[in-house]
């Protein structure tokens, strides 16, 4: 594959649960862990609306 082009309705993105972080606490470590969470997914929309650009061998 040497190139891909599409449009913007070839791919789709969700967002399903934004960014939450939050302080967990470690009493082994006398400290704190910082836990982030993101989902996010990503998915072909219209396979259609997009080519692979391909190098041709002769």
């Amino acid at each position: 594959m040497v190139g891909l082009a599409f449009t913007e309705d070839a791919v789709a993105t969700t967002k399903l649960m934004d960014l939450q972080i939050r302080n967990v606490e470690e009493p082994l470590r006398l400290g704190e862990t910082i836990l982030a969470k993101l989902a996010v997914g990503h998915d072909m929309l219209r396979p259609g609306c997009s080519v692979v650009i391909e190098k041709f061998h002769a």
